[in-house]
């Protein structure tokens, strides 16, 4: 495939074939496989968690800080993740693409309440998180994420390479068979700079008003919107329906 050309039909057709291929590799020939077939066109998506400063590791290590590392800022980021992002940067002088809403936080408001976090999580996503995103993907034909299957029922079927249904590209997991206990060992191993909130209880870190804290031995991602029937955003979902919103005063 030229660099730059886009073959969108044909890698939908091969994914099956890529997973099969990949299947049981290291996360380095994973990622190796998917800068071998889509750099320049590819980004990795972080929110700096243990998973994805994991991944940005290996790009180091193979000498790639050049790849894009996308970070949706919400507005509503604890300054600890803000403080990751620029170690990160410190460290292996990666790449940072800060994605932002269309509103800011003070803009939101103004329009749909104080609290859209509370009143409608979904649309709240939706617009700070997933139709952002949506609109810089579409730039690349591929993306890397830190998605684990032991993260949840919501994530146990990654592989690690998959079609990306929502935004028609592919999507490459290279963490997909590591458990929390394989990143933290390589973390650890490699002193990686982290999110210092995961030494206090927070296995798992979204937007603040979103995020709680876990007991010991809790599910790593029970304190993300606690209390609602929710398990994801919406960026790794398949079938997403665009939230409807009722606007302030209506």
């Amino acid at each position: 495939m030229v660099v730059g050309e886009r073959d969108a039909a044909g890698d939908y057709d091969r994914v099956g074939k890529f997973a099969a291929e990949l299947r049981g590799e290291t996360p380095t020939r994973i990622i190796e496989w998917a800068l071998e077939r889509y750099a320049p066109r590819l980004a990795v998506v972080s929110n700096f968690g243990p998973s994805t400063v994991t991944v940005i590791h290996h790009l180091a290590e193979l000498g790639k800080t050049d790849v894009p590392v996308l970070h949706i800022d919400t507005g509503f980021e604890f300054p600890e993740t803000e403080e990751v992002g620029a170690r990160l940067t410190q460290r292996y002088g990666i790449q940072i693409q800060d994605i932002r809403p269309e509103l800011t936080v003070t803009q939101q408001a103004e329009k749909y309440g104080d609290e859209l976090y509370k009143s409608d999580s979904d649309y709240c996503c939706y617009m700070r998180k997933v139709l952002p995103l949506e609109k810089v993907l579409s730039e690349y034909d591929a993306w890397v994420t830190g998605i684990r299957k032991s993260q949840g029922s919501t994530r146990r079927a990654a592989q690690v390479v998959e079609w990306d249904v929502r935004h028609d590209m592919i999507k490459v997991n290279p963490l997909a068979e590591w458990d929390s206990d394989d990143v933290w060992a390589f973390i650890r191993e490699n002193d990686i700079p982290y999110n210092t909130l995961h030494d206090n209880g927070y296995p798992s870190i979204g937007c603040w008003p979103c995020t709680r804290s876990v007991a010991e031995g809790g599910d790593e991602r029970s304190g993300r919107w606690s209390g609602l029937n929710k398990a994801e955003c919406g960026i790794h979902l398949t079938h997403f329906a665009t939230p409807q919103p009722t606007e302030k005063g209506r």
